[in-house]
């Protein structure tokens, strides 16, 4: 990206600035990778640098997160993009009423960790997505996404289990935990039979609309962000880009 965005000052975007960063996600989103950043170049020559920036990190944090939630740690780094100096701490911490267990790894905005309950006197496991310390310029972005899965409740989106702030004061949500395979590598692995992919299709769109009916675009629905669980249940994840329309937005869209 040119040197403007990454100068830009740090401050908060106005209402008029945060649509036109999402009109903006919209329009990048429906190119394919390569072709984002000379796109964001012409479509937006002449916006705030402070909004390119934020486009610009948003299309990375995309790109990024590709299919960390599906990789296994590994027992060499502690997690996936993570050294032992980096994960090793955390392992056996507490982080607000869960231990962690191990890292699954760490995308454009959080890191993820299997976790388990340790306060409320039930068992309960878990996946915990903690904001990344680098990550800090999208906490309203982290916030957001939490606020959309609070919203739903479907039995083909991971649901959210709890939110709150660690010791160092980063944000953090635990989501249902889902052993699974990301949808194409499910099919492949199992020899899925034209019906079997079919009804799974049809699950990602009950999922789909049951998330347009509460006014929530995904806008990175891919394979790598769909799982098959072991029960053969489609689960949507990563709403970390996800659009909360409001009325007026819905409205122009029917």
């Amino acid at each position: 990206m040119s040197t403007d965005v990454d100068a830009a000052p740090l401050r908060s975007l106005t209402a008029a600035e945060a649509t036109r960063v999402d009109a903006l996600l919209d329009a990048l989103l429906d190119l394919p990778e390569e072709a984002r950043a000379a796109a964001l170049d012409r479509l937006a020559p002449d916006d705030d640098p402070l909004v390119r920036r934020e486009v610009a990190s948003l299309i990375d944090a995309a790109s990024r997160a590709g299919d960390f939630l599906l990789r296994p740690a590994s027992p060499a780094t502690g997690g996936v993009g993570r050294s032992d100096d980096e994960a090793a701490p955390l392992i056996g911490a507490r982080i607000g009423a869960w231990r962690v267990v191990r890292a699954i790894g760490s995308g454009g905005m959080g890191e993820v960790y299997e976790v388990e309950r340790v306060e409320g006197g039930f068992g309960q496991h878990a996946a915990l997505k903690l904001l990344r310390r680098e990550a800090s310029g999208q906490l309203a972005r982290f916030h957001a996404e939490r606020q959309i899965l609070a919203s739903l409740d479907h039995p083909g989106i991971a649901r959210l289990l709890d939110g709150g702030v660690a010791e160092d004061g980063r944000p953090f949500m635990a989501m249902s935990f889902v052993e699974g395979r990301h949808l194409t590598t499910y099919c492949a692995q199992t020899g899925a039979s034209l019906e079997t992919r079919l009804a799974l299709f049809r699950q990602v769109c009950e999922a789909v609309a049951y998330a347009h009916r509460h006014l929530v675009v995904h806008r990175d629905l891919k394979p790598a962000n769909i799982l098959v669980g072991s029960d053969g249940e489609v689960r949507l994840l990563d709403f970390g880009i996800a659009k909360l329309l409001d009325d007026g937005d819905a409205a122009g869209t029917q």
